[in-house]
């Protein structure tokens, strides 16, 4: 059900409002749900904290209950499927469940080739930071970050590469790092921003730097977490990645897809690995915020799964390519912002000191934290990245 009527938004895009889904049916109750299940089970596995289970519990009551407060009708979904679907975007207006405020944002789909781009655009001010995640994640990985980025006036906008997330999956789709480049220029121009920010943590950094050799025009500064680009000192692939970058394991690889429980425990065995070096409380909010998003990922139907072998398949090549950009790269005028996470068993700070080694204008900040500084030390990372831009 909408409540109001859509809007002519440029190159032929629109954006229509809509009402949030009947408690039933609400998508965050039902991410609530599941988090609870899979709680349960890694407890069960003696690697979960069990203690937090009522927490979620609670979050869950008062989503049914605020959902079916807003709602106008249990078909409202359905209504909005039933809608003819040659939009280039479409948007709503969502205030997600937390334990503490979240800040509200419109919902968009950016259409691309085969499919459609999941958007979360929070209103503000200056260039837009736009935040890209790596594999196996989505946007999700940066909602403890973003709370602290809407308070001082900044505009967000979070996207879910194609394939990932909320974004479409669709049937034999080709996915590809310059897919993942496409699809942030897509994002800029369907949302009209002038200058932006590209903020890439993991995979998402050849995305975030490549935009910036590709149009520093409109790119206002980069911002990397924890990511890769070209090849470096230090950098070493997390098991589950080497695993599925390796082309003579292909076969192998495609079997695990195909079973959830070898997958998982696949995912179980990396999960661990990353959390060494962690504080106490952030191994809390390691298991209960990060492990579901990665999980939901590969649980919804259709999967991410297909997505993250493609692109996990390319990775060498990738490093490759951008390796040969480093001449390109070191002649940028565009300032480069480096957050990283000194516990970061894999992405090791002497990448981010290699990557400021070959930028003209670069700056390092190293803070106590693992591969997802965003998650083990928001507020710090909020402040550098207002401080700098």
């Amino acid at each position: 059900m909408f409540n109001g009527p859509c809007e002519a938004q440029g190159s032929g895009a629109q954006r229509c409002l809509f009402l949030s889904h009947s408690g039933a049916d609400s998508e965050a109750a039902r991410t609530l749900k599941q988090r609870i299940a899979v709680l349960n089970t890694t407890a069960a596995a003696g690697y979960g904290p069990s203690h937090l289970r009522p927490s979620l519990e609670r979050r869950y009551e008062r989503t049914l209950s605020r959902s079916a407060t807003e709602s106008h009708g249990p078909n409202a979904d359905e209504a909005w499927k039933r809608r003819p679907s040659a939009l280039n975007l479409r948007s709503k207006s969502v205030a997600e469940p937390q334990d503490r405020p979240f800040p509200a944002f419109t919902e968009h789909r950016i259409q691309r080739d085969r499919g459609s781009v999941y958007v979360r655009n929070f209103a503000g001010s200056g260039p837009a930071f736009v935040m890209l995640h790596g594999f196996p994640d989505n946007s999700h990985i940066y909602d403890d970050l973003i709370p602290h980025l809407v308070s001082a006036g900044r505009r967000i906008v979070a996207v879910d590469f194609l394939g990932f997330g909320a974004s479409d999956k669709p049937a034999e789709a080709q996915y590809s790092f310059a897919q993942q480049l496409g699809d942030v220029e897509a994002v800029v121009e369907g949302l009209a921003l002038d200058k932006i920010i590209p903020v890439g943590h993991d995979a998402g950094g050849p995305a975030a730097v490549n935009f910036a050799l590709r149009h520093p025009e409109r790119t206002a500064a980069v911002t990397l977490m924890n990511a890769f680009y070209g090849d470096a000192p230090g950098l070493r692939v997390p098991e589950l990645i080497a695993l599925f970058s390796t082309k003579e394991l292909k076969a192998l690889n495609l079997h695990f897809l195909q079973s959830p429980q070898q997958l998982a425990w696949l995912l179980d065995f990396q999960r661990n690995q990353l959390q060494a070096g962690l504080t106490e409380t952030q191994k809390i909010r390691y298991f209960e915020f990060l492990g579901p998003i990665i999980d939901d990922n590969f649980r919804q139907q259709p999967s991410a799964a297909p997505a993250f072998a493609q692109m996990t398949y390319q990775l060498t090549e990738e490093v490759a390519a951008n390796t040969a950009r480093l001449v390109e790269f070191r002649r940028s005028d565009v300032p480069l912002v480096l957050i990283w996470g000194k516990a970061d068993p894999y992405l090791h700070l002497t990448v981010a000191e290699h990557m400021r080694s070959q930028a003209r204008h670069a700056s390092l900040h190293a803070l106590d934290a693992g591969h997802w500084p965003q998650i083990d030390a928001a507020a710090d990372v909020a402040r550098i990245m207002l401080e700098n831009h």
